[in-house]
């Protein structure tokens, strides 16, 4: 599952949130839940995986099974 985001200010609240929630950076070496500078989806939006035990984190976000994200056309 993936929770979208209509604009980077929002992707970075909510990752600043789960952050803070699970305590990042920590001392195993983890600094960000998700990457700072997302790649935007194929529609203009950001999305952020959501990984088992951290949906109630997500309540009230718009939520899709799968995204796809533009092909990369340079070789």
């Amino acid at each position: 599952m993936y929770a979208i985001f209509e604009t980077l200010e929002q992707y970075n609240a909510k990752n600043q949130g789960i952050n803070e929630y699970r305590g990042y950076p920590n001392d195993k070496g983890t600094m960000t839940y998700a990457p700072e500078n997302p790649q935007q989806t194929l529609d203009g939006k950001y999305a952020m995986r959501i990984v088992i035990g951290l949906e109630e984190q997500f309540t009230g976000c718009e939520q899709v099974e799968s995204v796809e994200y533009p092909i990369d056309e340079e070789i």
